[in-house]
C-alpha cells in the first residue's frame, strides 16, 4: 500500500512488513539500500558496497526523506520511498549524477535499531 508522509510528501510504498516498534529520534538504525533516480538510474547501493549503512535518525546524518521515511519503518520491512527534491538534495547538484531538483527513489530495508544507543 502507498502512504504519503510530511509535508512536502514522502510516497512510501510498503513492499514487506516488519515487526516491532518504529525508531525514536537519535537512534542507531541499519538500512540496506538501493538508491535511484526517478529514470531508475542507480547513483548508490549498500549491497553492493557490502555492508549495511548505519546512522542516527532525526539528528540530520541523512536527507531529510530518507530520514522520514525511516522513522515510520519496522525492523524488516522493506519499501520503495519517493523523496520530492525539497527532501532530497534540492537546489544542489551531488556529484555530477544528481542533478538539482531531482525526485529520489529509495528501496530501503531497516535492518536493525540499536535500541541500548541514543
Amino acid at each position: 500500500f502507498w502512504c504519503t508522509m510530511a509535508s512536502p510528501q514522502v510516497e512510501k510504498l510498503v513492499l514487506r512488513e516488519g515487526y516491532g516498534s518504529q525508531p525514536e529520534p537519535e537512534q542507531r538504525v541499519s538500512i540496506q539500500y538501493v538508491a535511484s533516480l526517478e529514470d531508475g538510474t542507480v547513483f548508490d547501493d549498500s549491497r553492493a558496497l557490502g555492508k549495511p549503512f548505519t546512522f542516527r535518525v532525526g539528528v540530520g546524518d541523512v536527507i531529510q526523506g530518507l530520514d522520514v521515511a525511516v522513522r515510520s519503518m519496522r525492523v524488516g520491512e522493506v519499501c520503495r520511498a519517493v523523496i520530492p527534491p525539497e527532501l532530497g538534495y534540492g537546489d544542489r547538484m551531488f556529484y555530477d549524477l544528481i542533478k538539482a531538483q531531482s525526485v529520489l527513489v529509495f528501496e530501503i530495508e531497516l535492518a536493525y535499531i540499536d535500541w541500548d544507543e541514543k
